[in-house]
């Protein structure tokens, strides 16, 4: 857990107690590092109504590499098991700019409780978006199982300034290239969250409707580089065997 900032956010600043994402927006939740446990090999970020802090109704947890390390591209996977999403609940991966990474990019590996598909579950659904300024590119679509239930792999296949590719269990779910939008370029900051939205987010996700605690497990954090990436993303056509990790 870090007590510096990324992307002008600081995550989990030990030196105040806390930090939270700017209020008034989408977000309801203001990350405390109580909020975070680890157990049995397992982290758990937890979220829990109520605040102290003004401006915010939920406390929960996060974590980010930010002044640990950094990731310029290559394969990006997260073991983790989400809450039910059908509630409020908006558990997410992101990438974020990062040391010397002056842009306004972000890479959504994942995020939960989109409401953008024909699904009628939520559960059901994965997102994956890339942000360059106000232009958003990606996808929500409906995976066919409950991703709630049980642990999940998610992980993207990054190749900067080119594409971006996005897995499920080792499975290709979909993509996006350059032709599409600008694909970013630069160190960028993991970042693990589990989120609760506000009434803001009413048209694109799941809304708040009980005061109940919920949790995201966290099992395991792998990165390949771009010239050794996974058999799963050769066998799919979206490695660049010629690139290497800045």
């Amino acid at each position: 857990i870090t007590n510096r900032s990324a992307n002008g956010y600081p995550w989990n600043a030990t030196s105040n107690g806390g930090s939270g994402i700017a209020s008034g927006g989408y977000d309801a939740e203001f990350f405390e590092p109580r909020n975070v446990h680890q157990a049995k090999g397992v982290v758990n970020l937890r979220a829990t109504p109520g605040s102290s802090v003004k401006g915010y109704t939920w406390t929960s947890g996060v974590l980010s590499s930010y002044q640990h390390f950094a990731i310029s591209g290559g394969y990006i996977q997260v073991d983790a098991k989400i809450p039910s999403t059908a509630h409020g609940a908006w558990p997410t991966v992101w990438l974020l700019p990062g040391p010397q990474n002056t842009s306004a990019s972000e890479i959504d590996l994942f995020e939960g409780g989109m409401t953008l598909s024909s699904s009628a579950n939520p559960n059901f659904n994965f997102s994956g978006f890339v942000h360059e300024g106000s232009h958003v590119t990606g996808s929500t679509v409906n995976v066919g199982v409950n991703l709630s239930a049980s642990y999940h792999r998610y992980g993207i296949m990054w190749i900067p300034g080119q594409s971006i590719t996005w897995y499920l269990d080792n499975r290709k779910i979909f993509g996006v290239t350059n032709r599409q939008t600008q694909i970013p370029v630069g160190p960028m900051e993991l970042v693990l969250a589990l989120q609760i939205v506000t009434a803001k987010a009413d048209g694109w996700h799941t809304a708040v409707s009980a005061p109940v605690i919920y949790q995201m497990g966290i099992k395991d954090v792998s990165i390949w580089g771009l010239s050794t990436p996974p058999p799963w993303v050769i066998a799919s056509g979206n490695s660049n065997s010629s690139a290497t990790v800045g």
